[in-house]
């Protein structure tokens, strides 16, 4: 234990971090945190954004190594306390949701079970059905009882995010907390965020690029760049008068990428990619379960066709349809004149390749051993 600055639950003093080669991933950086209160991460790509977030669990990546500075949560040393003492820490007084929802389920596990088991006080199935619903989601039986593949990408960020509350936690840590979800649901998300940061005195590290997610979430805004704090403020006055000519660059451009894409006209032409009359559903014992009924869809050579609806609707169902991950009920998908047949196992190699993935969670696509 360690006497923190008063008041505050979250004390970083002097932290760097470097990689092998000993450059410096995060620069004597230095933030605090007081109890109930909610601190948005922001910066480019490799700021240094997830590893300050991961130091509040006492965890830096393979490769990185702290060689000075300290992190105090609620009282612990967090990187001076033993293994064992460490694992207690990061089941009962921190949550940590990274940018891959997954990652934090065990996929051969009924989701309700994985949310369950870190619950304090009462499990009961009152209590279970609220912890769902608190975030969007069913709470019948039914659902609990599904598996991690048997929901959508953004049920399962969901899934994950409930779990990350259900020990009810000193500090919540989220990286990214709704790339997944779509703008309904992420307001619902950023309501529950912050009912439970109310009802509980919740202390919240945020990490996002999402600025009007951070706006909302917020009360102080960290920006990084290159590992370096270069402002540090209110939300309010970081977004409205920031003072460092980096910081005006991030509001400036969250700004002008809507208007930018408003009104785009895209390229014409006839499709290369043609999907007619699709129809798609799993099943779930004996019931059909339909997800997708009679979509059709055609797509220029050029063209960037948005395809959007409220988590569950069915697009990542019709994105696996294309790619014959799905095998659908009925309908047809043709690519340049050419009727593909339903299953990836029935496609040759040459059209397999005609289409192609980036899912949610880019790292699951990559080997982590190349």
């Amino acid at each position: 234990m360690n006497d923190d600055a008063p008041g505050h639950v979250v004390q970083v003093d002097g932290l760097r971090v470097e990689d092998g080669a000993g450059r410096a991933i995060l620069r004597d950086v230095s933030v605090s945190l007081p109890a109930g209160s909610r601190l948005g991460i922001v910066g480019e790509s490799g700021a240094g954004k997830t590893t300050l977030a991961l130091s509040l669990l006492g965890h830096f990546r393979p490769g990185l190594t702290r060689t000075a500075g300290t992190v105090h949560v609620a009282g612990h040393d967090v990187l001076g306390v033993s293994a064992r003492q460490l694992r207690a820490y990061r089941r009962s007084v921190v949550s940590y949701l990274g940018q891959d929802p997954a990652a934090a389920l065990t996929p051969n596990m009924r989701i309700g079970a994985q949310v369950a088991e870190l619950m304090h006080g009462g499990r009961g199935d009152d209590a279970l059905r609220a912890r769902f619903e608190a975030v969007g989601l069913p709470g019948d039986r039914t659902f609990r009882r599904r598996y991690p593949h048997q929901v959508s990408g953004g049920q399962l960020q969901r899934v994950a995010i409930a779990r990350a509350l259900a020990p009810d936690p000193a500090v919540l840590v989220l990286d990214e907390p709704t790339a997944a979800l779509d703008l309904l649901t992420r307001g619902l998300i950023a309501e529950e965020i912050e009912r439970q940061a109310e009802l509980r005195s919740l202390a919240l590290v945020m990490v996002s690029h999402d600025l009007a997610m951070v706006a909302r979430s917020a009360d102080e805004l960290v920006v990084l760049r290159d590992g370096v704090v270069v402002e540090t403020g209110p939300v309010g006055s970081m977004l409205t008068r920031p003072t460092h000519a980096y910081t005006r660059e991030l509001v400036e451009a969250c700004d002008g990428e809507a208007s930018r894409l408003a009104n785009d006209p895209g390229p014409a032409g006839d499709a290369v990619l043609r999907v007619r009359g699709l129809a798609a559903g799993y099943r779930q014992g004996r019931e059909s379960i339909p997800v997708v009924e009679d979509f059709d869809l055609d797509v220029a050579p050029g063209e960037c066709v948005a395809l959007i609806g409220a988590s569950g609707a069915g697009k990542s169902t019709i994105a696996h349809c294309l790619l014959g991950l799905h095998p659908p009920a009925s309908g047809e998908v043709t690519v340049a004149g050419e009727r593909l047949a339903p299953g990836v196992r029935q496609r040759s190699v040459a059209e397999r390749r005609t289409i192609q993935l980036v899912p949610q969670d880019p790292l699951g696509s990559l080997n982590p051993r190349r």
